[in-house]
């Protein structure tokens, strides 16, 4: 009797345990936040497979070992003036500039100078210049562009001694009345978005300290953690925050059929009708909107940098001496960067106190180097100083973000560099009204640790815009329990991140395809493995399909394969023989849990990173294997993507899609492999 008793206690004991560990399974499954009334309780997770599975967010390191190799001092940009010879003052005279003038002992009387206004003609290719007039400083410049060309009086032929292109920010040939535009006020605040492409938050981190620093101390900036990338390059991911539309639904503009001037980009919304305008890109070879496409048919905004960009480029700049045509960093002494950060400056000098929208984009500084983003810190230091000393931020909302990491060559082919190519940065300073309301900085709070794609910046932008009472809307959302908003869909939702995002948000939700949802773990697969060599296979024949297009481009061959990585199908998802269905009935618990039964150790979405011939093209694939089920095993997932650099391997390519994968037949008739 004793001895059943023994038993008996000892079997309760163990389902004690059982059932202990079973909870804390459960628990651990289910993620509860701190939030107010645990607001986010009341959001329905789905749970699916890739995109429909819950989005857990990690900070990333940006100090892990594996990227030591490639962090380096940058080498320091030679065009490090600040200022030039001439400047236009605030009244609108172009003056010159003594201090400058002196340090390089220029007798201006010497000197014969002439001014050419620059028109824009339509269509974003070319420019008219006008007749030269010969002027004294200060004199009054009705234009928003001109050239400024000096000469030397000597006895014998006159020497070009200054030719530069210049702006002039307190003029703007497609100007609105001032009266026309709405003052900036809280119900009325102005937007700034300041864009640098190829920057991971990580790359910020290590590369924007002082920048960083300022926006979180002095602007108590919200860092947003959980902000992914939804597309490969800068044109799918900045379609979705300017239009909140994906870019496949503009096929006429980006084959290169239609000007942009017909897409819903915020700053042809109707709101902002009343504001002031403002689009600024540099890198005109590679800019978003002209890299294989037409750009703008009229001018766009109030100002738009593109013209100024263009005359740049139409003739050598002078100073002195002939110096170095404009490059990735230059024209003549000055920094594109704090070129482009002056112009914008100008913009809101002019527009001061009135509402205003504004669009910048740098590539200058991340694009083709991987340190060379720390040159920029002090000079973004500088005009977010300049922004709070000079401008109203408690009407403004400024959003410093990126497109995605750095992604071609050195550090980006680690894995830690892939997973920061899918974490762009993205800090947000929002007025100061909806800062101290404690609801909406409780949300913001919350916000910064979930799952961010830019078409939620979009709908940030256009709520904050749109007229209407955003805290009656706020705490409107908090009290209806049957919102569909609160509920997790499979399908995109743009979110504002003024509304409490879902802890359980998931890749389709947030409108991430398969190819750029990284919300699943992988697990690391031998590269010697026959399945992956069959997948890599496949993935060839694939690029080779996007290759047929143009008989320009060489067939390629599969050269060797660096890494595999998978995510596993989950259990009620393989398409398992009848017969073996029993087996899997025990293998699964809350889809993190796999038995030494598990008969399948092949079926899942497979990464492989492989290099091509000829050219030696890098690249990762995304392929779905199926060990179950008739028909074809393997799937593509999107177009394999590009890692390293393709340089001048499609020079015989005018499609811009297919420049990633082309290697022209005319080089290996030269010999070249």
């Amino acid at each position: 009797m004793s001895g059943l008793c023994k038993f008996r206690k000892t079997f309760a004991v163990i389902i004690i345990v059982c059932v202990s560990v079973l909870m804390f399974l459960y628990s651990a499954g289910t993620r509860i936040d701190e939030f107010g009334a645990s607001l986010v309780d009341l959001y329905e997770p789905l749970n699916d497979t890739d995109i429909h599975t819950p989005c857990t967010i990690h900070p990333l390191d940006p100090w892990d070992v594996s990227l030591k190799p490639y962090i380096a001092e940058p080498s320091p940009i030679v065009c490090s003036d600040r200022f030039d010879l001439f400047y236009v003052q605030k009244d609108g005279r172009l003056a010159l500039n003594k201090s400058v003038a002196k340090l390089h002992n220029i007798d201006i009387k010497k000197w014969r100078c002439f001014y050419q206004l620059i028109e824009r003609l339509l269509g974003d290719v070319h420019l008219k210049f006008a007749e030269k007039v010969e002027f004294s400083s200060p004199v009054s410049i009705d234009s928003h562009l001109f050239r400024v060309t000096c000469q030397f009086n000597s006895l014998f032929i006159p020497s070009t001694v200054y030719d530069m292109a210049h702006f002039n920010p307190f003029y703007s040939n497609r100007s609105n009345e001032r009266g026309n535009i709405h003052n900036e006020t809280a119900s009325t605040p102005s937007v700034i978005i300041l864009g640098l492409d190829s920057m991971s938050r990580s790359h910020a981190i290590r590369n924007l300290p002082k920048s960083m620093k300022f926006l979180r101390d002095e602007l108590q900036a919200y860092d947003f953690i959980g902000y992914r990338k939804v597309g490969l390059n800068t044109f799918p991911n900045l379609m979705p925050l300017l239009t909140g539309k994906s870019h496949g639904e503009f096929p006429e503009f980006s084959s290169n059929a239609a000007y942009a001037d017909d897409m819903p980009l915020l700053w042809s919304e109707e709101y902002a009708k009343h504001m002031a305008t403002f689009f600024a890109e540099d890198r005109s070879d590679i800019t978003t909107f002209n890299l294989g496409k037409r750009g703008f048919f009229q001018v766009p905004t109030n100002f738009y940098i593109r013209p100024y960009l263009l005359a740049m480029q139409e003739f050598d700049p002078v100073f002195m001496s002939k110096l170095e045509r404009p490059d990735s960093y230059c024209y003549g002494r000055r920094g594109f960067f704090d070129l482009m950060l002056e112009y914008l400056k100008g913009f809101l000098g002019h527009y001061t106190n009135k509402q205003t929208l504004a669009f910048f984009w740098e590539n200058s500084l991340g694009h083709d180097k991987f340190n060379d983003l720390k040159l920029g810190d002090d000079l973004l230091l500088e005009f977010l100083q300049w922004m709070k000393s000079e401008r109203n931020m408690d009407n403004t909302l400024l959003m410093v973000l990126s497109d995605h990491g750095f992604r071609i060559g050195g550090a980006s082919l680690t894995h830690i560099g892939r997973a920061e190519n899918s974490n762009p940065f993205l800090m947000v300073h929002v007025p100061r009204n909806l800062k101290e309301d404690k609801t909406i900085d409780q949300i913001l709070t919350h916000n910064t640790k979930q799952l961010l794609t830019p078409y939620d910046i979009y709908q940030t932008v256009h709520d904050l815009l749109t007229p209407y009472d955003i805290y009656q809307t706020v705490h409107d959302f908090l009290s209806n329990k049957s919102s569909e908003e609160r509920y997790v869909k499979t399908h995109l939702v743009r979110r504002s991140i003024f509304r409490p995002i879902p802890s359980t948000r998931t890749c389709a939700d947030a409108g991430l395809d398969a190819t750029h949802c990284t919300c699943t773990d992988r697990v690391p697969v031998s590269i010697d493995s026959k399945v992956v060599r069959l997948l890599a296979i496949r993935l060839v024949k694939e690029l080779n399909k996007i290759l047929e297009q143009d008989s320009n481009c060489a067939a390629v061959t599969l050269h060797n394969i660096t890494e595999a990585s998978v995510h596993y199908t989950l259990k009620n998802d393989l398409n398992v023989p009848e017969g073996l269905q029993n087996t899997f009935k025990l293998t699964k618990f809350r889809d993190n849990v796999r038995s030494a039964h598990d008969l399948d150790r092949t079926s899942g979405r497979y990464s492989v990173l492989f290099y091509t011939q000829p050219g030696s093209a890098y690249y990762e694939g995304l392929i779905d294997f199926t060990q179950f089920g008739s028909g074809d095993k393997m799937a593509v997932i999107g177009e394999p993507a590009r890692l390293n650099k393709y340089g001048n391997q499609s020079h015989c390519v005018a499609n811009s899609e297919l420049r990633t994968f082309c290697f022209c037949v005319d080089l290996l008739k030269n010999g070249a492999i």
